[in-house]
């Protein structure tokens, strides 16, 4: 993970830190509109709040040649008169690290993690030491634990749905079957023949055999993946035990297949 910022000054002082900006714009960093003074502009008449707008923009254009899009009112503070006084994107914060509070480097980290997110939005001010050692601690736990959650994201799980579907179906047909022995046993009409009846239970016990199949597969890969040497040893387990049940399931059906096949041609000999 790179770690990119958006940087939002008070840009009446910016000859204090044009050499820190630019080498923050080399790095990869984006610059936001905080208003020249750090005035609370929801007070502000529209001449003052056009002005601290405008010469922010202005300063950031001349200075480091970039042409911003972002605008986080000073105090969080806005109304209707500030938003129509700007084109940018106002961004607020979404996370606060409540470090112009807290005086504990750790405190102010574990407040961002505690509440870290996607599409976070952290708030956090340069003015302080402490803000800068909290940096040293959350960052590093987050690219880890980013890390870590995109492992475990399992790759096959789009597949395994499909699957799962499939299945359903498979058992849908598989009561659609029995439903149709049941009328037979009930000298019902049935749903239709004998022998389409047990072609398509051969071809639904197939396709819950692949299923199967594709299911130990998926499961010892993701195991592999994992690096969980238990749950792989228990995979292949699994993947014996399976292998055989479906091969007795095949082979049960098949010889229900020509046993019903036997008596289907005795049956059309006696006719």
């Amino acid at each position: 993970m790179t770690v990119l910022a958006n940087i939002q000054k008070i840009f009446e002082k910016l000859n204090q830190y044009q050499e820190i900006l630019k080498k923050l714009k080399q790095d990869g960093n984006c610059f936001g509109n905080h208003t020249y003074s750090h005035k609370w502009l929801s007070k502000e008449k529209k001449k003052k709040i056009k002005k601290e707008i405008e010469n922010t923009n202005q300063v950031i254009e001349d200075t480091l040649n970039y042409k911003v899009r972002y605008f986080r009112p000073a105090y969080g503070a806005i109304n209707k008169t500030v938003r129509k006084l700007t084109d940018l994107d106002i961004i607020f914060w979404n996370i606060d690290s409540q470090d112009w509070k807290v005086k504990n480097s750790k405190q102010i980290a574990y407040n961002i993690i505690n509440h870290a997110k996607d599409e976070g939005i952290i708030l956090m001010h340069d003015m302080y030491s402490r803000s800068v050692n909290a940096l040293k601690i959350f960052i590093p736990y987050l690219q880890k634990s980013i890390v870590m959650n995109q492992n475990k994201k399992n790759p096959y799980l789009k597949g395994q749905l499909y699957a799962s579907l499939l299945f359903l179906l498979l058992l849908s047909v598989s009561i659609l079957i029995l439903y149709n022995e049941y009328r037979v046993q009930q000298n019902q009409k049935p749903l239709f023949s004998k022998k389409t009846a047990i072609n398509i239970n051969l071809i639904n016990r197939l396709l819950i055999f692949f299923i199967s199949l594709y299911y130990v597969y998926v499961d010892y890969q993701w195991n592999q993946k994992k690096e969980d040497t238990s749950c792989i040893s228990l995979s292949l387990l699994s993947s014996i035990i399976t292998s055989i049940a479906t091969v007795i399931v095949l082979y049960l059906a098949y010889v229900a297949y020509m046993s019903n096949d036997r008596s289907l041609i005795s049956e059309n000999d006696l006719l």
